[in-house]
């Protein structure tokens, strides 16, 4: 269900961006059946597959949250927020990349708008606010737990040695991005 929800939402955000039926189809068949995607399916990753189901209708509230700045609709930047707590509920290591996509495409959105007065910087701010108030109100309902959870967690008790034990040498950090041959 949660990979027809994706299809679905990227069938919705493909249509409101201006594209015909047929592309709507493609990008939501696209985005459901992304190899990775049914990797953590096959995996049993489903929290994860809950949490990056959701991104599309997360961009689908962000572009309206955008377009309606000026008119000082707030309800979109309200549900923006909504999903991305409940993406945070889902699974919270997707809240960071899809909280980045969201604020990339809301200013590439803001950037590409040609009105004059595309909105205050209070407008804006008052938007940023909602979103991350309703974010943050979802989220709570993991996140405080989670913080009671972190300090009984066994990797609390390790020492900085123990933990630091397997961690990437910062000298080799740059074999990340550039591989260092010969070691």
């Amino acid at each position: 269900l949660h990979v027809a929800w994706a299809a679905l939402g990227s069938y919705v955000f493909a249509r409101r961006s201006g594209f015909r039926a047929e592309a709507g189809v493609i990008l939501g068949i696209g985005f459901a059946c992304t190899p990775k995607l049914l990797a953590h399916l096959g995996l049993g990753h489903f929290g994860l597959i809950s949490a990056v189901s959701w991104t599309p209708w997360l961009l689908i509230y962000v572009k309206s949250a955008v377009h309606s700045i000026q008119a000082g609709v707030r309800s979109p930047a309200i549900k923006a927020g909504a999903i991305l707590g409940v993406i945070f509920l889902a699974d919270p290591r997707w809240s960071i990349p899809s909280l980045i996509l969201a604020l990339l495409l809301g200013l590439y959105l803001w950037i590409r708008l040609q009105q004059p007065g595309r909105g205050t910087p209070l407008q804006i701010g008052k938007v940023l606010l909602l979103s991350a108030g309703a974010a943050i109100g979802v989220g709570a309902l993991l996140a405080f737990p989670l913080v009671e959870l972190l300090p009984l967690s066994t990797r609390a008790g390790l020492s900085a040695a123990a933990r630091d034990s397997l961690a990437l040498d910062w000298a080799h950090l740059l074999g990340f991005v550039h591989p260092i041959l010969g070691q």
